[in-house]
């Protein structure tokens, strides 16, 4: 008797799991930025429970290919970034990259993989959350949207910006965004 009212819980058991993975849900989509007749660059996002993962390809400035992977709190701000991106007119040191983020209630730490070597840097945390950003990655444009919705002040809110690859590179800057 005992051993059939265990096989019913673990029956039981059993479906809540399956509920529950069914309820997760994945989402794949994508963002195309044009300039005129002219695609700069295409981008394909896939957000599932608490990851995200993108790739990207762009030609503003140069050919560029990026992948990136970001791992989400429960309230959905950002835990861990990861981004390889590959510039193949780049000079051979310099072709491949790989960032890696971490982002902690009291710190945002960075690293910048090259064949040259790994540069490593951390922040003290100034804004209430700090998001990876790239102005030719899209869905980094979402981040930064999602974590201002998440902010308490109704009218504005300044998210932290780390920027990846671009005019201010390792440096931590801000976006004021009114909604």
């Amino acid at each position: 008797a005992n051993r059939s009212v265990g096989m019913t819980t673990l029956a039981k058991c059993a479906v809540l799991m399956l509920g529950l993975a069914s309820c997760s849900r994945t989402e794949t989509y994508g963002f195309v930025a044009v300039l005129g007749d002219d695609t700069t660059s295409v981008e394909r996002v896939t957000r599932s429970g608490n990851r995200i993962i993108g790739d990207a390809i762009g030609r503003s400035p140069t050919v560029t290919r990026r992948h990136w992977e970001a791992e989400l709190a429960s309230d959905g701000a950002i835990t861990s970034w990861s981004m390889d991106a590959w510039i193949p007119n780049a000079p051979p040191a310099a072709q491949r990259i790989h960032y890696t983020a971490r982002f902690t209630d009291g710190t945002s730490s960075f690293t910048r993989r090259t064949a040259a070597g790994d540069t490593s840097w951390a922040y003290r945390n100034e804004y209430a959350e700090t998001v990876p950003w790239n102005a030719f990655v899209y869905a980094t444009w979402e981040l930064m949207l999602d974590a201002a919705r998440r902010q308490k002040d109704p009218h504005t809110a300044r998210i932290g910006q780390y920027f990846f690859q671009g005019w201010d590179e390792g440096h931590v800057g801000y976006a004021d965004i009114t909604h």
